[in-house]
């Protein structure tokens, strides 16, 4: 039988995820992959506001992890026009597949008119938090 995962981290992913049952799926998801002692020894390091994005992209690979950063930039929703004028040139090629996986695993939804939305506001802004300020 696995381990009970201990109060501390419990109480981490409650503050993570601040209750939103996505976000507690997707930490559960970070926690199978990477062991409950490499979770809490990064949530350890005060990097807890960048903590969820970073776990979260480190699902993807650079390629679609690149796109979710720049399409960070672009808002919660955006052209995927626009989003082709912005991505490194080596990801144009492949850019519908990358949106299409992305949309596959749930972190974006097409709206409609090559409108792309990310599924949170949240999920969006944590994403963008992860450049350094100016």
């Amino acid at each position: 039988a696995p381990a009970a995962v201990p109060r501390e981290i419990v109480k981490k992913v409650c503050k993570l995820s601040r209750g939103n049952p996505f976000w507690v799926s997707e930490l559960a998801k970070v926690i199978a992959e990477c062991g409950i002692e490499t979770f809490a020894k990064l949530s350890n390091k005060g990097i807890e506001q960048n903590l969820l994005a970073t776990c979260i992209l480190s699902r993807y690979t650079n390629a679609q992890s690149s796109v979710l950063k720049m399409a960070s930039v672009l808002g919660r929703e955006f052209r995927g026009e626009v989003l082709a004028a912005i991505v490194a040139p080596e990801i144009k090629p492949v850019l519908s597949r990358i949106v299409f996986e992305l949309i596959e695993a749930g972190i974006l939804r097409y709206v409609e008119n090559d409108t792309y939305r990310f599924q949170s506001s949240l999920l969006s802004d944590m994403i963008y938090s992860l450049f350094p300020p100016r």
